[in-house]
Parts: C-alpha cells; sequence; structure tokens
C-alpha cells in the first residue's frame, strides 16, 4: 500500500490501482456524508481532481499520480458513504484505475518521491 498526498492509499495489483482515503484523512474529515465519484471510463490525469469526498465542514479531492482509465467504482458509497470510515481500506474504498501497463508498487512509490 503506498501513501499518496499524506490522505490517500493506493494499492497496486499488476495494472490495477484501487485508491481511498486513509483513516487519518477521514478523522480530520468527520462523519463524511457524500462521495462524488469519477464515471467508468473516465480518463484519469496525474494530479487532476478525480473524485471528491465532503464530509459537513470538508471536501477531500482525490487525485492520482498516474494516467488511466476509471476502471470501477464503489457505487456502494453513493447510497452508503458511510462505508468510507467503516472500513476505508476494504468496503470503503473508492474507485479503481485500468493503468496503461503494470507496475509495481515499489516503482510508483520511487516515481512519486522522485515528483516530490
Amino acid at each position: 500500500m503506498i501513501t499518496y498526498q499524506n490522505y490517500q492509499w493506493i494499492i497496486i495489483e499488476e495494472d490495477i490501482a484501487t485508491i481511498g482515503l486513509n483513516e487519518e484523512a477521514l478523522d480530520e474529515l468527520g462523519y463524511v456524508n457524500e462521495v462524488a465519484l469519477p464515471d467508468v471510463g473516465d480518463d484519469v490525469l496525474v494530479d487532476h481532481p478525480i473524485a471528491e469526498v465532503l464530509s459537513e465542514e470538508h471536501t477531500i479531492s482525490l487525485y492520482c499520480p498516474f494516467e488511466g482509465e476509471v476502471l470501477e467504482v464503489n457505487e456502494n458509497l453513493l447510497e452508503e458513504p458511510e462505508l468510507v470510515h467503516q472500513d476505508c481500506y476494504d468496503d470503503g474504498w473508492i474507485f479503481k484505475v485500468q493503468l496503461p501497463e503494470p507496475i509495481s508498487e515499489e516503482d510508483l512509490r520511487h516515481q512519486i518521491e522522485e515528483n516530490a
């Protein structure tokens, strides 16, 4: 698992990246009342906002350190945004990205560090 921008987590499985918010971000955000998901098929651009998690007081935008295409979104969050809090690393994942080619978590971590 990779931490990106201090508040997101990314898990890479070959050429698919799963993205969500970590516990620290959720603690700061407070009760999540809405998740704005991208559409399947949307292009993902480096460091462009792709999704948002909203509470009464804050909004957190999610970004990616890579390009790709939205492969899947966690539609359960539309009806039950609290799933993000209940298990942010399992049922609370937010979206998945199809990468143009496989990459290891170690290579992605190195790429993120180089571009920081």
